[in-house]
């Protein structure tokens, strides 16, 4: 920009800060802020008042969301000036308006408008990102001129120390204390806001309608209160939950992985920005129906008193770990497996093939204190400790579920293993069941496992 350019604006404090919050159009926005990058070269960690700037995040993800979005918005930028201050001058409403809408002294005096200095460099604080895909969007001309009128808030904070140091550290301050204690929001409150992304939308709809997370009844409060913990990821041996959201989204990924719904493919994040059809919704969750359908037909045990089967530690033989109630094995062993088998084994939407691919995995024997899921994904929390508890084992999480999912493979006959392929079966577990004691303890345990075939 060549000359100085007045804006409307809001002047308003908080701390020790005075700041503007400016009308400004994205044409203006990019032309008149500066990338922190860019603004000078830092010789010194001292010198650094922004975050990398991630170039590959401005120009991918979120410009995609400006060009595909009509109900794209962004937040307020914040922005330093390094040089003259913005120069604010009031426009007071008269006496007959202050009187008739009842405007506060305060409230007058914080309208008006802001001049930029044209000598000024006004560097993004906070923002840099959404900033640089503006820019992006700008320079490209990928939405025409009309994405350049349209309007964003910029804050403008105004230091006025004449020691650049001291301003530059005021300024970092501020920086850490928009970023550090900002609490991001967690990946359930995205799920369950969410009204573009499919899985999330399916996800929902699952919970809402699908018997499986009601308790086996159309009951809406007993989903929410029972079946499916909103809060956190994991679950505990006192949770009355038969899986997570968070776990059922991810689970619902990998259902929809399958070659007849090529548009869902999570390899396309731009999916995750448009909302599909409703009609092409009732197609996904048709067959994510079906599916649920046939797990709860199949494993009937999940519509049972729960916290007994969570039981890592009970001396009751009636309470017992089954394995397909923890998230990770749910989302990395129980439902992978049941996708592969009606995948390979079944026609596409027919519910009889799909309870006859499952079946097998319905006579594994899902108890976690039992080969080969002891020592393989159950172990003790300390293994010379004769009584320690009974955890799942956290070490080489990707290898012990990949594993069990091979011997999985072995004991229902879905691969048939030569003797080599045995032989490397044996050796990777034997390299995983580092709590059995010695090498008699890991060939009983072997031929254990065997002896499970079906």
């Amino acid at each position: 920009m060549s000359k100085n350019i007045t804006y409307p604006a809001l002047r308003m404090s908080m701390g020790s800060w005075t700041y503007f919050s400016v009308r400004m159009t994205m044409r203006e926005a990019a032309g008149r802020i500066v990338l922190a990058t860019n603004f000078k070269e830092a010789t010194a960690l001292d010198d650094m008042l922004q975050r990398i700037w991630d170039h590959d995040r401005s120009k991918g993800a979120m410009t995609d969301y400006l060009r595909v979005r009509d109900d794209r918005f962004y937040g307020s930028l914040i922005v330093a000036p390094i040089g003259k201050s913005p120069k604010f001058v009031g426009v007071k409403a008269n006496e007959d308006t202050v009187k008739e809408y009842n405007i506060s002294e305060d409230a007058n005096d914080s309208i008006g408008f802001v001049t930029l200095d044209k000598d000024t460099d006004y560097y993004v604080l906070d923002g840099q990102h959404r900033l640089g895909s503006i820019k992006h969007v700008i320079d490209n001309d990928e939405l025409g001129p009309a994405f350049g009128d349209e309007e964003i808030n910029v804050i403008f904070v105004v230091d006025e120390a004449d020691n650049e140091k001291e301003r530059n550290i005021k300024y970092r301050r501020l920086f850490t204390s928009l970023n550090r204690y900002a609490k991001p929001t967690d990946k359930t409150t995205n799920i369950i806001m969410e009204e573009d992304d499919a899985y999330a939308l399916l996800t929902r709809r699952l919970v809402e309608e699908h018997k499986v997370f009601g308790n086996g009844t159309g009951d809406k409060a007993a989903r929410l209160n029972t079946r499916v913990n909103v809060k956190t990821k994991n679950l505990n041996e006192t949770s009355p939950h038969f899986t997570s959201l968070a776990t059922l989204y991810g689970i619902t990924k990998q259902m929809l992985a399958i070659p007849e719904f090529p548009d869902i493919n999570p390899a396309r994040p731009l999916g995750l920005l448009q909302r599909p059809s409703e009609e092409q919704l009732d197609v996904w969750y048709s067959e994510l129906s079906l599916l649920w359908d046939v797990i709860g037909e199949s494993f009937p045990l999940i519509f049972t008193d729960l916290l007994k089967l969570r039981a890592k530690n009970s001396k009751n033989d009636k309470e017992f770990p089954l394995a397909y109630l923890y998230p990770r094995i749910q989302e990395n062993i129980w439902i992978p497996l049941i996708r592969k088998y009606v995948l390979e084994n079944a026609d596409f939407g027919d519910k009889d093939q799909y309870l006859e691919a499952v079946e097998p995995l319905t006579k594994i024997n899902w108890d976690l204190r039992t080969t080969p899921w002891n020592p393989l994904i159950l172990g003790k929390n300390d293994p010379t400790d004769p009584d320690a508890e009974l955890i799942i084992l956290d070490d080489e999480k990707p290898a012990r579920d990949k594993v069990m999912k091979d011997v999985i493979y072995h004991l229902t006959g879905f691969y048939e293993y030569n003797d080599e392929d045995l032989l490397n079966l044996k050796g990777n577990l034997y390299s995983l069941a580092t709590q059995l004691e010695d090498e008699n303890a890991r060939e009983k345990w072997w031929k254990e496992l065997l002896s499970l075939k079906i």
